[in-house]
This record gives C-alpha cells, sequence and structure tokens, in this order.
C-alpha cells in the first residue's frame, strides 16, 4: 500500500491512472538500494492545530501545498532538518509528552531541546525558505523525491550525496498473551527465556516502573490478574526437558541471566537483584557468554551468533523513529561515532578478547548511547564529502553498511519527531577533502576552545593523592627533577562523601594553598575529581534534595539532574565558586560521566539519566554536556582562561566545553595498549580533538606489579604512546607500595602504589623522565600550532592515514598507525618483546618520502611497507620530507 505525502499533490493530477502511479513509484524505488525499500514514506505535513505544533518542528508555508520539513542553516554548506511525526501517530500521550516538554522548555527558557548544536542553529531567523519541495545552503541541495526520499546533492557538480528516507512508528506491544521466546540458534547447547505479557505486566505493576504499559496489556489479556505473582520458565532449544531449579519467581529478582557454561540455566543474578529496571529482554548467547539486557534491542546486537528477543519497555507517549541514507555511490566509508567496541559489556572492568576495532565503520553497529568503555557521538563522516548528525539525545542505535554498499540505518527509541543535519562540501572542493566537512562541523556544534598550555604537557596523576601533603611531595620531586609538569590530578574519593562538593579538609586543609603550592613548584595547574554522585550522607544532599535537583537512584546516593538550569547554577554558585575557583582550582575531573554509576550503568540500554527533558529512553545523552556546562560556562564567562575539563564520557558538541576525553579504567597489558591505538583516532574523527588514555594502562582487571619486567616494558612503550598523543597523562592503580595514612587523614579509601616516574626502577626512570622532556622540548611548538588549528577550523587531531592521503588506496585500511596533525607519522611498538615493527609510509600525487623524528639523515620513500627498528627506548616516529 502506498500513501502519498501533500506535498506530491502537485504532480499527481498528471498522473492518468492508478496504474501510471505504481509504475512512476516503482521505478523511483528501483533507483535506490534494497534497504530503502523498507521505510514509509516521509511524514504528512497534514497537521492537526495543537499547542505543540511549531514544537514539533514542522513549517507551513503558502505554495500551493504545505511541506513536511524545516531546514535550518546550520554551519556552511549545511541544513539541520527537522520532520514532525505523521498525525495519525500523535495520539494523546504523545501530544502529553510534547507539551509537558514544551512546558519545561519554556521554563528554561529554551527554544528547542538543547542537542549538538549551537544556538544560532535553534534561531528561527536561520530558517532557509523551501521552494517547491526543496532547500539549498551554500553548495548543500536538499530536494524531496517524488517517493517521499530527501535527495542530498552538490549545487555546483549536482553530485548525489545519499538518499534519506524517514520513518515514524507506534512502540510495538505484544499483542497476545501467549508466551513468547527466544529465537533458537543452531547451538543445542543455548538456552532461552519464554515469559508472557501477563509476566511483564505483573512486574511493572509491582514496581510502577513502567506506567501504563500494565493497563495495556491487562486490557489486551482479557480476564488475566497481572497482579498474580507469575514464574519464569526456561528451556533448552533441543527440547529437552528444563532441570528442575529453571523457574523463579520474577516479581522476586530484578534481572536473570542465561548461562551456559554452568548448566544451570537461568538464574537470578546476586549482584544484581537490587536493581530496579524491568527484564524485557533475554538473550540465547553465544557458549561461555553470559549477558542480562533489560533493554537491549535486536538492532543494537554489536555481539553476533545467538538469538535475541526484543521486548524493550514501551515508552508511553515517545515513538519510534528512523532514518536511512543510500549513498550516492557504493564506494562509501562511514568514520566517527565515538570510543568504543574494543571489550564486552562489563562489570567495572573490561572483559574478554581486547579489540583493535577498524577506523571505517563499515559493516559494524553501534548502540547510540553513553555507557561505560563505549561513549557514542552521533556524527559520521562519509568518504563521498558529507557529514552526518542524528541529532536525537535518546537511546538507538546506528547500523553502518558494508564496504562496497556503504549507506546507513539510524534508530530512535523514543522520539517526538525528528531532527538530524548534513553538511557538504563547498564550491569546488575536491570530494575526498575532509577538512571543509570538519570546519563546518565545528560551526554547527561549536569550536574547541583553545587548549590550555601547561594541558600541552605531561599530566601526572594516579590513583590517588589522598592528601595535600602527598601531592606537594610529589610536585616538590618533579621540581627537583627539572621535569615540565603541566598538570597535577587529585583523583576520586578526595571527598568524606560523595556530594560533599568539597575535600575532605582533614587530608586537604587547604585547597588554595595546594593549588598555590603546585603553581610554585612546577608552574602546574591543579585538577580535582568530581562524581555526580550526591549520597544521602553528604552534606549538601539536603540543599539539592529540597532543590529538585537529584535524579536517578544508584550507588547509595543520587545524580545531580544538571539539565535544569537553577541546579547547574545552584551547583556552582554555591558549592564549585567558593569552594574551588576562587581557590585556584578551574580545571576539573568530571568522572563517570557516562552513565556507569546509574542503576544498570554497565549495560546497554539499561543506564542512563531520567532528567527534567523526559525518560532515559528519550534524552538520556543529552544529560552529559549540560553537567559538563555546569563547570565549564562559567569557566569561560569569567574570561580568565579557557574550560578544560577531563571526562570519560561526552556528545556531540562536547569538545565546545574544552573536554579531553579518556579511554576509563582499563587493562594494564599489551593488548590493552593496541586497542587504544585506533581509538583516539575514532574520537577525533567524532569531533572531540583532545584525548587521552590512562597511560600504563588504570590496572583494572588486569595488572602486574611495578617492579616486573612486563610492567616495566609496557610502561615505557605507553609513554612512548602518550608522548604522541593529543594529551599526554599518566593514571593508573598501580601494584607498589603507597603512602601510609596519618592521625590527621585516614580517608575511607587508601592510595594505590605509586605511579611516578621514578616508581618503576633506575634504568625505567631515565626512559620516562625522557619523554616529559620531549613533550616540552620538541613536540610543544608543534602541539600549540595544532591547537590553534583545531581551535580555529575544527581539524582533528590524530588522523588517519587516509585524510592527508586520499589517493593513496593502500592507505585506507591502516588501523594501528596515525597522524598527529598533518606532518608526524605515529606507529606505537604494542607487542611485548618487539624490537621492530611494520610501518606502512603514505604517498601523494606529489610523492616525497618520510625523515626519522629521532635522526634527519634517514629518509624513507613514500608508498612502501617496510620493516623498522624500534628498540624499547625507541617509537617509530617519521616526519614528512
Amino acid at each position: 500500500t502506498v500513501r502519498l505525502c501533500n506535498c506530491c499533490s502537485d504532480w499527481l493530477p498528471a498522473l492518468s491512472s492508478a496504474m501510471a502511479l505504481a509504475g512512476v513509484l516503482c521505478s523511483a524505488l528501483l533507483a535506490f538500494n534494497e534497504p530503502l525499500q523498507r521505510f514509509n514514506a516521509a511524514a504528512s505535513a497534514t497537521v492537526e492545530a495543537t499547542p505543540s505544533f511549531d514544537k514539533l518542528h514542522t513549517h507551513e508555508k503558502e505554495l500551493g501545498a504545505p511541506t513536511p520539513f524545516r531546514a535550518t542553516a546550520c554551519g556552511s554548506n549545511s541544513l539541520r532538518i527537522q520532520i514532525a511525526a505523521p498525525p495519525h501517530l500523535r495520539t494523546a500521550d504523545v501530544l502529553k509528552a510534547q507539551s509537558d516538554l514544551d512546558a519545561h522548555l519554556e521554563a528554561e527558557q529554551l527554544p528547542q531541546l538543547p542537542g549538538a548544536f549551537v544556538e544560532a542553529c535553534d534561531d528561527a531567523s536561520a530558517e532557509v525558505e523551501v521552494v517547491g519541495d526543496s532547500a539549498e545552503y551554500g553548495n548543500l541541495r536538499v530536494e524531496l523525491e517524488p517517493d517521499s526520499a530527501f535527495r542530498f546533492s552538490r549545487v555546483d557538480t549536482g553530485e548525489t550525496y545519499m538518499y534519506v528516507r524517514i520513518g515514524f512508528s507506534a512502540p510495538t506491544l505484544l499483542e497476545s498473551c501467549a508466551p513468547a521466546a527466544a529465537a533458537p540458534t543452531a547451538n543445542t547447547r543455548m538456552r532461552a527465556a519464554m515469559v508472557t505479557i501477563a509476566d511483564a505486566a505483573a512486574w511493572c505493576m509491582r514496581r510502577r516502573a513502567c506506567a501504563g504499559f500494565a493497563a495495556r496489556v491487562h486490557a489486551s489479556c482479557g480476564d488475566v490478574d497481572v497482579l498474580n505473582t507469575t514464574r519464569l520458565v526456561h528451556f533448552h532449544t533441543n527440547s529437552a526437558p528444563p532441570p528442575t531449579d529453571a523457574a523463579h519467581n520474577f516479581a522476586d529478582a530484578a534481572l536473570f541471566t542465561i548461562d551456559e557454561a554452568d548448566g544451570t540455566g537461568m538464574h537470578a543474578s546476586p549482584e544484581t537483584t537490587s536493581r530496579t529496571e524491568p527484564p524485557f529482554t533475554f538473550t540465547a548467547s553465544g557458549p561461555g557468554d553470559r549477558h542480562t539486557s533489560p533493554h537491549d534491542h535486536e538492532d543494537a546486537d554489536t555481539r553476533g551468533g545467538g538469538g535475541w528477543l526484543e521486548w524493550t519497555k514501551p515508552e508511553v507517549g515517545f515513538l519510534k523513529a528512523q532514518i536511512e541514507t543510500a549513498p550516492g555511490s557504493n564506494e562509501e566509508r562511514i568514520y566517527g561515532l565515538g570510543q568504543g567496541g574494543w571489550t564486552k559489556p562489563p562489570k567495572g572492568c573490561p572483559s574478554g578478547p581486547q579489540s583493535v576495532v577498524p577506523l571505517a565503520r563499515n559493516g559494524q553497529t553501534i548502540n547510540l548511547l553513553q555507557t561505560k568503555f563505549n561513549v557514542a557521538i552521533p556524527f559520521a563522516y562519509s568518504t563521498l564529502g558529507y557529514g552526518f548528525v542524528f541529532n536525537m539525545p535518546g537511546y538507538g542505535s546506528v547500523h553502518v553498511g558494508a564496504e562496497g554498499a556503504g549507506g546507513t540505518r539510524w534508530v530512535a527509541n523514543a522520539a517526538l519527531s525528528l531532527d538530524f543535519w548534513v553538511s557538504g562540501l563547498p564550491k569546488g572542493a575536491k570530494s575526498s577533502a575532509a577538512s571543509p566537512i570538519y570546519s563546518q562541523y565545528a560551526e554547527a556544534t561549536g569550536h574547541a576552545p583553545m587548549l590550555r598550555e601547561e594541558a600541552m604537557l605531561f599530566w601526572q596523576s594516579r590513583n590517588r593523592y589522598k592528601s595535600s601533603a602527598i601531592a606537594l611531595k610529589i610536585a616538590s620531586n618533579y621540581s627537583k627533577l627539572s621535569l615540565p609538569v603541566g598538570v597535577l590530578v587529585i583523583d576520586y574519593k578526595n571527598m568524606v562523601a560523595d556530594g560533599d562538593f568539597a575535600p575532605d579538609p582533614a587530608c586537604y586543609p587547604s585547597v588554595k594553598a595546594l593549588s598555590s603550592g603546585v603553581r610554585a613548584a612546577l608552574n602546574a595547574t591543579t585538577v580535582f575529581s568530581f562524581w555526580p554522585e550526591v549520597t544521602q550522607n553528604s552534606k549538601e544532599y539536603t540543599l539539592l534534595n529540597r532543590s529538585n535537583c537529584l535524579i536517578n537512584a544508584a550507588l547509595g546516593g543520587r545524580v545531580v539532574d544538571a539539565t535544569v538550569r537553577a541546579c547547574r547554577t545552584l551547583i556552582w554558585d554555591k558549592f564549585l565558586y567558593p569552594r574551588y575557583y576562587q581557590q585556584g582550582v578551574s580545571a576539573y575531573w568530571l568522572d563517570e560521566t557516562d552513565g556507569e554509576g546509574t542503576s544498570g550503568g554497565y549495560l546497554p540500554f539499561s543506564g542512563g539519566y531520567e532528567t527534567s527533558f523526559g525518560p532515559k529512553a528519550f534524552a538520556s545523552n543529552a544529560w552529559v554536556n549540560q553537567w559538563l556546562a555546569t563547570f565549564s560556562e562559567p569557566v569561560k564567562a569569567a574570561g580568565r582562561e579557557e574550560p578544560l575539563i577531563l571526562t570519560r564520557g561526552v556528545w556531540a558538541g562536547g569538545q565546545r566545553h574544552g573536554v579531553v576525553l579518556w579511554s576509563s579504567d582499563i587493562w594494564s597489558s599489551f593488548e590493552e595498549l593496541a586497542a587504544m591505538v585506533p581509538q583516539g583516532v575514532h574520537a577525533s574523527l567524532s569531533g572531540i580533538p583532545w584525548w587521552t588514555t590512562d597511560v600504563g594502562g588504570y590496572g583494572c582487571g588486569f595488572a602486574q606489579p611495578n617492579d616486573s619486567p612486563y610492567m616495566r616494558q609496557l610502561i615505557v612503550r605507553w609513554y612512548q604512546f602518550g608522548l604522541f598523543c593529543p594529551i599526554f597523562r599518566t593514571h593508573g592503580c598501580r601494584k607498589g607500595s603507597a603512602e601510609p595514612d596519618t592521625a590527621q587523614c585516614k580517608p575511607a579509601q587508601g592510595s594505590c602504589g605509586g605511579n611516578e616516574v621514578w616508581s618503576y626502577g633506575a634504568e625505567t626512570q631515565a626512559l620516562l623522565e625522557r619523554y616529559v622532556t620531549l613533550r616540552a622540548s620538541l613536540l610543544l611548538p608543534y602541539i600549540r600550532e595544532l591547537a590553534l588549528n583545531v581551535s580555529k577550523h575544527g581539524v582533528p587531531t590524530m588522523r588517519p592515514l587516509w585524510y592527508e592521503f586520499p589517493d593513496d588506496a593502500s592507505a585506507v585500511h591502516v588501523d594501528d598507525q596515525y597522524l598527529l596533525g598533518p606532518d608526524l607519522l605515529v606507529a606505537p611498538v604494542t607487542v611485548e618483546n618487539a624490537t621492530t615493527r611494520s610501518v606502512y609510509f603514505p604517498c601523494s600525487a606529489a610523492r616525497g618520502g618520510w625523515r626519522s623524528f629521532w635522526n634527519a639523515s634517514v629518509l624513507v620513500p613514500c608508498g612502501a611497507r617496510i620493516t623498522v627498528a624500534a628498540p624499547l627506548e625507541t617509537i617509530p616516529v617519521f616526519r614528512r620530507a
């Protein structure tokens, strides 16, 4: 069945018959690749007269027929497209959800839901006139095709970037009371979960966790008493009878697992039974795997293998929305989309094999959410010469088509409208030029502020300097060694209780004395760590709770709702400004910004933030940039220095808050070091230029003693990598001696072993000191120039080889090397005991060669792969000749 939108009314009369109509539509559809045919037509522009009309981003003009989209200029050669849901899906629940959001945005004095873009992109005056179902801005044209696909193309050449189809659907509920089972797999060892609708409804009613769902189920199930306690049943896929202990009381356990390894089938997970999320999805994974996931979605299954039963908790009042793009050429490759994917869903530490995630995202599926080790950023760069942002801040996923096909499929699990951005090349630009797209992305989402000069130097940190006395002694020791340290970090648990917003006075009696002492010894910045949790025993819990600034019960405390302007102001004015900023601390470490501290925060679609913007499925990803803004915007407004924030989570546009993203609490292993190399490039290609790891690894899940040959070799190789990263920062929980408590300072959580350059023996110390010194003596001018270009033009810092050498086909799939800026080719050594490594030297049409960074007399021709010497003290680095 084909439903035509109103925009087609100008050509519909020209069709002589239904057969002619079918022929035209079929011809148009055949022009697209198969995935496009699965989508509905674009939303109709016929809209009811409701108070939410404008806020739903529809736009009507007297053009003979209403247009179904709104186009706004948002950066050079870039358009932001906003589309309303079709009228027949705007139920009373949807209209109420929109009305509630509108009221909150009005109270917050916000024109639209804060997302990736700068305020100029929200300005109605930037709207571009839609003429004849098409619009242009600069060198980008968008046209609504007769079959309701959007075509984006270059104005100067007419080349097609892509076709875009959009679709909305109502939340899908299971339609009967019959049992629903996970899909069977070929492996007979699999177990699967079987539940009834009544099971889920009973769980919801008891916990009041999903309003509206139980009532709808009750109506569809007739006389079923959904308040009765129900049971879960497990079965073998080979139809063998279940063991007698397989049934469990559904109302008594919050999460269940399916465990093939121990043969006992489904059982409650002891470590998760206190959580409050309903288990709507059960998995049948590969042998030996063990997963639980309340809200996993079939479109976001990145594990591969096994069957998945999709049973997502409906968000009352919200729709499912999707976008599918079909490229103008099947040679498309996609890059960006954030960091993550190198480890399995963890419980605090990485687990399983640590993988090198290819830089080209083709064939990958990424969950669009923030969890530990997975920080999704919904910005994609296409090698066809365009950029794309899926400006939907709730849960979702993106699947990228395989190489040779290209295209993307984006899904928003809870939506009221669709909002996306497309940026094309300026007139005359080569189709392979990536830098204009990144420049325009920075225009649209905000330029990263200039990196502070001290942040370009070495950062010293560990878990943790538990007192001012210890931190000042560390600073003094580095000063005696004449080592150029730019930043000294005070790690987490520096407060008596999270939410005090003040360090423990018994251990840090004067923040001003500490920051002044570090400045005097090293001319370095002092950074303090903050978690967003506010525990009930913290000093500020009562004030924040009475001020309606707390959400989410988790980790024994609650989380600050940074989406409320008054709460951000309260935290800065009452806590941060007098206790830190006025005491000389203007740079901050915002830990746990990836949702780890929320209930179920380790699991996809389980953690997240129920904010003033709406349920977490709708807007959880919007929380992190608002939390960053709490610390960054007042610093920027003060004008003394640019904001500087180390963070574990960030969303699209977060670079404008002066963030440094790091890759969380990783293993201290060579396997992990190898996995980190492309992660920095992923982040940089996602619009986050300043990135770092815990140099040496954090030691979470795997670590060796400081005095072991393994750790001594690893720390040297990781310092070498850090030396040529955008940010050179060491951190970790080491296996070595730590300072004892004192009579005055006895914190609840102690310190790990030393992580200073002198912590690994004299021979290793000499090498580490060399790298710290080289950062200032050789690299600082280069980093400074790179930082200027980042702030001015939005260029990536860590670049894949193809970025500077787009015509070199051999450079495309090199994932273990990168370019730091335009001129430095870096090839980290990530294999234990290696003394050589293979290096590919990319080539441009002008040819040229590469000179060793360490010995300018060594010249290597381009276009070759050569095995080069890499003794322990040397990392292969080359400069353009």
